[in-house]
């Protein structure tokens, strides 16, 4: 059964710079790989062709990988509203022979996160997922590099990990292929009123799956719906549009021909979180919206089963569910 982690950010901007094994919003990206062999511009929009801007990143370690993952979002106000306007990239590296044991673990497997967001004993902070007292070795400052020339135009934040709680979410995760959640959504569909909308405040109705509904019923009122949804080769949750079995050309490596499975999504409370650098950002004379940055409802990433193996930086596959109910995908040639 794939467990399911779920990542808040930090209501504080970040007290030091992140590494390659943090996750975080904002700041400037950080590589598992020498600065000279990170790409040197700036991911194009796949809508407008114009200049992207860092995002976020995500550690996300898989069997003897290292593995990064890199988000990048066109600002433009135009391009956000098509939902074609974000680009994934992960960059993975094999894990080294000589770690220990207990370092080997939990390089190896997402599991063991015991924060739990119902605990209000003020322990919390000593159930830390991959606790830096454990962790922390020479070779996390060695092998993390800085990359200067994509900073993000958002403040720096850490993402916070804890354990998704709802046994529901894990038990129906068990499903990974896009038949089976075809038929998921099919099913439940059928007991959903036609009528059943949500109203936005641009003025624009939007039906959210019954799914969707049901998860955000779920979350602990005191912090609402995760900005972070991480579950390897787990089910996503679609938010306004049902999945189709006219997807599975896009859930298919273009590189090594093998199947592509769901790794994480975002949500749009990321936009919380969200706060703008005054003094400089990653794309001048183009700033994204100060209010609410990210126009989306979900973004869903589906990357490589088999991590492919790559010098470079590899794009995986993403698929955005917008707030007008559209699916939309860009993937990785």
């Amino acid at each position: 059964m794939p467990d399911i982690l779920i990542g808040f950010p930090d209501e504080e901007v970040a007290p030091t710079p992140p590494t390659a094994f943090d996750n975080f919003i904002g700041g400037q990206p950080a590589s598992l790989a020498a600065p000279e062999s990170f790409p040197s511009a700036t991911p194009e929009c796949p809508n407008c062709d114009g200049p992207t801007s860092f995002v976020m990143q995500l550690y996300c370690p898989v069997n003897a990988n290292d593995r990064v993952l890199y988000f990048f979002s066109c600002p433009r106000k135009d391009c956000q509203v098509t939902g074609c306007c974000w680009r994934v990239f992960r960059l993975s590296s094999k894990l080294p022979e000589s770690l220990t044991p207990l370092q080997e673990d939990l390089g190896v497997v997402v599991t063991n996160c015991e924060w739990k967001l119902d605990e209000d004993d003020g322990e919390n902070d000593s159930d830390v997922w991959f606790d830096p007292s454990l962790t922390v070795n020479t070779r996390r400052t060695e092998t993390s590099h800085a990359i200067t020339h994509l900073i993000s135009p958002f403040k720096c934040h850490y993402i916070q990990v804890y354990d998704e709680t709802d046994k529901d979410q894990s038990e129906k995760s068990q499903n990974s292929d896009l038949s089976d959640w075809v038929l998921d959504y099919h099913a439940e569909a059928e007991f959903v009123e036609e009528d059943e909308s949500v109203e936005y405040g641009n003025g624009n109705d939007v039906t959210f799956t019954s799914q969707y509904q049901l998860h955000l019923a779920t979350r602990d009122p005191r912090y609402g719906c995760e900005p972070v949804r991480y579950a390897w080769v787990g089910q996503p949750i679609f938010t306004t549009a049902a999945p189709c079995d006219e997807w599975a050309p896009h859930l298919k490596c273009p590189r090594c021909g093998g199947r592509r499975v769901f790794e994480v999504q975002l949500f749009s409370t990321l936009n919380n979180y969200l706060s703008n650098v005054k003094e400089k950002g990653a794309s001048p004379g183009v700033a994204f919206d100060p209010i609410w940055p990210l126009q989306f409802s979900t973004l869903i990433v589906f990357s490589c089963l088999a991590d492919c193996p790559s010098e470079e930086w590899v794009e995986e596959c993403a698929l955005v569910q917008t707030e007008r109910g559209e699916s939309v995908f860009s993937s990785g040639n």
